[in-house]
């Protein structure tokens, strides 16, 4: 008789607070009437929100067990496919916290939580949806990357054709330094870039 085993391996559990983050805001639809970035900490701590590469910076200051609220303009909203963009959103922060962001828009409220650069690693499988149909293609399918260093290469391979011209299946470069932001948008509201590389 032959035995087999397994060996159970526990889940990776990803730190998800941290005191240096990066992110940026996709398009909402019909465009954002709010950007926000929301710092949760269980200690009193600041820092600060700020988009590098147009200078823009707002300090903050959360207290034990509260949550701070930055107001980001609307500018940093992404929009468009395929194009490189000086948009990222730095958080700062003295201690460790957990960070979320919010797009507010009157038919669309986005949230998405932001994991540390710590945590942070170098191949991602794409989970989306489907774009909303007869809202005269302004809701694709969508995805962000927020370079958090210079000379970052990323290859995207597309599950479905990019409104900029990109084959699914066929990989592509894109080239980005810290602080720099590149979205793409499905081709057409009825596809969907989940399982893009």
């Amino acid at each position: 008789l032959a035995s087999c085993s397994a060996i159970a391996q526990a889940p990776t559990v990803l730190p998800t607070r941290g005191v240096r983050f990066w992110a940026g805001f996709m398009q909402n639809g019909f465009g954002a009437q709010a950007l926000r970035v929301h710092v949760l900490s269980t200690t009193a701590t600041s820092g600060t929100v700020s988009i590098p590469l147009t200078g823009w910076s707002a300090p903050f200051n959360v207290a034990a067990n509260s949550v701070a609220v930055v107001d980001v303009p609307v500018s940093a909203e992404n929009s468009g496919s395929e194009a490189i963009l000086n948009k990222g959103v730095l958080i700062q922060s003295q201690d460790s916290v957990n960070v979320f962001i919010s797009s507010f828009q009157n038919f669309t409220h986005d949230a998405s939580q932001i994991l540390p650069e710590t945590s942070l690693g170098n191949a991602y499988r794409v989970d989306a949806y489907q774009g909303l149909p007869n809202f005269n293609n302004l809701h694709k399918s969508e995805l962000l990357i927020a370079a958090t260093q210079d000379g970052t290469q990323v290859s995207i391979t597309p599950s479905v054709n990019t409104l900029g011209g990109q084959a699914a299946g066929v990989p592509f470069i894109v080239n980005l330094n810290a602080g720099q932001t590149y979205q793409v948008q499905a081709a057409t509201d009825v596809l969907d870039l989940t399982g893009t590389l």
